[in-house]
């Protein structure tokens, strides 16, 4: 490594927002994650706590996971939604690409958005955060850049464009009815309106795409051939003296002394290419403690020319070797240029499910990477060169040491076998329809419930009513636990309330202060300060106090006065807005008259037997592209508006400014 101070971002620094920018919706796939990572990701991401995320009840990550992943509930990890395999036989051995897209919109123009593409060769853990020597690749595309795309923008472009169709065809071996749905709350829902506003994004930049993409994966080629034909796109005709191999986890050949096979099988179709020359010098950079197949056949390997190195080390405390990459170089003594380089990386570690199968249910696991060119670099650090330059700052790459004794290095545990811990749920979330003192927590179509159990916060089971569902006493639990399949198997699922709010903690009630605040929040979310619960029943509510949010606060003489500057505020905010943020708007502009539709000020306001929201109909308090019912954006508004009526029990008051 360089002796330059370089700190590479962490994996999770990653999803931090752009300046400017918040997080919007993101999808994620990998072979594992914890819950601790992901709320920290979700946290970076939206730059909302955990609690104003619960509170919000809107998904922000979508995680698809290897079937042997326990399942990470979105109480663990607010606005995360981990989605299970549609079967526990998917079409590969393990899902092991690391792969991230996500889109941010920009915070003041709403028409504004940024794409970002990050291609991992580590899991989303904190023990990736803590103890692995891991690489990451990120571009962004903003989408001020498409007026007029250079080349670079338009690569950018192919590279969304090809993760995309691997996640989308991902999706499909996946339950995404949160996603999905198109009826019932879910679908009319802020977390549904950002899902497909990232489906449009990814849509504008695929249109703009031009050259071919860097992002491969094995759907329908190995890694090994995905690399070869990428390579064979970029004319690369320069023979190579240098390759540099690096991998978590190695396979041996036919016998233990055999260096491993695929090792040999990347020299062969680099030479066959005429980009390696016929005695290249070859690193394998390995962790010396746990290096599989390299350890049992060191001797084999050193003696055919290979030289095996431990991995280079950024600093204390020492990192294990997590990295998967390959890459080559021209070599010379007189010139510290990195001259004809190119790399591989990603999840694929230097196996045969890995890197030399494409992906099936049998043979290869679903692996994603890069094939790079990179511009200038630098063997070494020197004078006038930046620490993102030097070879030993961008891959665990050194030249100080090798391992000389095969007692120096040990072959350390197998790759462990996993049992599948969540896949093939029957059903992805139940519905909350409040009663008297509790509510019925019921699916969209009652068939999928079948054998279907639910289990009460105790782990006792609810009674179910044919048409009803199961009756649930005190507040809207965020989710229930489902036992099928004669017990065999369980899972919790999130409930999702009238207003789409997926596992979301308890609504406060408002005053009409606190609805004017919030209202002018739009479109952030939430207040930053509600403290949630992490249990499966949240019990009795107990969110502590909310500054402005007393239920009994602005009566008497100025209770008129409060109900119309909420009006007039309602008014101001939404002639503003542009038009890409109308449906939110609608959806918030509701829930939150709900929250306030039980306060003293209105109490008082009643007596009047005025509808303060009939002046919200006339074209002035509207913006020009919902003035009226003949548009759909104005025929929601004026449906969102008669609800409010009702909720506020206001329906059947003569409107304001009527002739008595």
């Amino acid at each position: 490594m360089s002796k330059d101070k370089h700190t590479p971002m962490s994996l999770s620094q990653y999803f931090d927002s752009p300046e400017g920018f918040t997080g919007s919706f993101g999808w994620v796939c990998g072979y594992s994650a914890d819950a601790d990572f992901m709320d920290l990701a979700a946290e970076r991401f939206t730059g909302m706590t955990r609690g104003a995320r619960a509170a919000s009840g809107r998904l922000s990550l979508a995680l698809m996971l290897d079937m042997g992943n326990p399942q990470i509930s979105l109480v663990e990890a607010p606005g995360v939604l981990h989605i299970a395999a549609n079967s526990d036989r998917p079409p590969y051995r393990l899902l092991h690409a690391k792969v991230a897209l996500l889109g941010y919109r920009h915070k003041f123009d709403a028409g504004r958005w940024r794409l970002r593409l990050l291609v991992s060769t580590g899991n989303w853990t904190m023990g990736t955060l803590r103890d692995s020597l891991d690489l990451a690749w990120c571009i962004d595309v903003d989408s001020a850049s498409l007026g007029a795309p250079d080349a670079d923008v338009r690569r950018n472009c192919a590279d969304i464009s090809a993760a995309w169709d691997m996640l989308r065809w991902l999706r499909e071996h996946h339950n995404d009815a949160l996603t999905s749905d198109s009826s019932g709350a879910v679908a009319r829902s802020e977390s549904r309106l950002a899902v497909a506003s990232l489906e449009q994004w990814i849509e504008s930049a695929s249109r703009r795409q031009r050259g071919r993409a860097r992002f491969i994966d094995n759907r329908n080629h190995s890694m090994l051939a995905a690399m070869v034909r990428k390579l064979r796109g970029e004319e690369i005709d320069v023979a190579r003296n240098y390759l540099a191999l690096g991998s978590g986890f190695f396979e041996g050949g036919g016998n233990s002394e055999e260096e491993p096979a695929v090792l040999r099988k990347i020299v062969s179709a680099l030479q066959e290419e005429g980009w390696l020359t016929q005695t290249p010098v070859a690193d394998v950079f390995v962790d010396e403690l746990a290096c599989q197949a390299v350890a049992t056949s060191a001797a084999t390997m050193v003696s055919n020319g290979w030289t095996i190195r431990p991995a280079g080390q950024p600093a204390e405390p020492r990192r294990r070797l997590h990295a998967k990459f390959v890459f080559s170089a021209n070599y010379r003594s007189d010139s510290n240029n990195c001259s004809s380089p190119w790399l591989y990386l990603g999840s694929g570690n230097l196996t045969g499910p890995g890197f030399t199968s494409k992906s099936s249910p049998s043979g290869g696991n679903l692996e994603a990477g890069v094939v790079i060119v990179p511009e200038q670099i630098y063997w070494s650090d020197g004078e006038d060169i930046a620490p993102g330059q030097v070879l030993g700052n961008l891959l665990p790459i050194q030249s100080d040491t090798h391992i000389t004794e095969v007692s120096e290095v040990s072959a350390g545990a197998d790759m462990p076998e996993r049992e599948t811990q969540f896949a093939a749920l029957p059903l992805s979330y139940l519905y909350w329809t409040p009663g008297d003192g509790g509510g019925w927590l019921h699916p969209e179509d009652f068939l999928q419930l079948g054998d279907v159990r639910l289990l009460d916060g105790l782990g006792g089971e609810l009674a179910l009513e044919e048409g009803r569902g199961a009756w649930w006493s005190g507040a809207m639990p965020r989710q229930i636990r489902l036992v099928w399949a004669n017990g065999a198997h369980t899972a919790v699922v999130p409930v999702v309330d009238g207003f789409g709010r997926v596992a979301g903690s308890r609504m406060a009630a408002l005053d009409l202060d606190a609805a004017v605040w919030e209202l002018e929040r739009f479109p952030g979310i939430a207040a930053d300060d509600v403290e949630i619960d992490d249990v499966d029943d949240p019990g009795p509510p107990n969110d502590p106090p909310v500054p402005g949010r007393t239920a009994g606060a602005g009566v008497g003489q100025y209770a008129v006065r409060k109900v119309m500057t909420l009006i007039e505020q309602i008014a101001e905010k939404q002639c503003s807005l542009h038009e890409a943020d109308w449906q939110a708007w609608c959806y918030r502009l509701e829930q939150i008259m709900v929250q306030a539709c039980d306060n003293a000020a209105l109490s008082e306001f009643a007596k009047l037997s005025l509808n303060p929201f009939s002046p919200l109909y006339l074209p002035p308090f509207r913006p020009v592209f919902a003035e009226g019912a003949q548009t759909a954006s104005g025929r929601m508004y004026e449906d969102v508006l008669r609800r409010i009526e009702l909720a506020w029990a206001v329906a059947d008051f003569d409107p304001m400014g009527a002739e008595a």
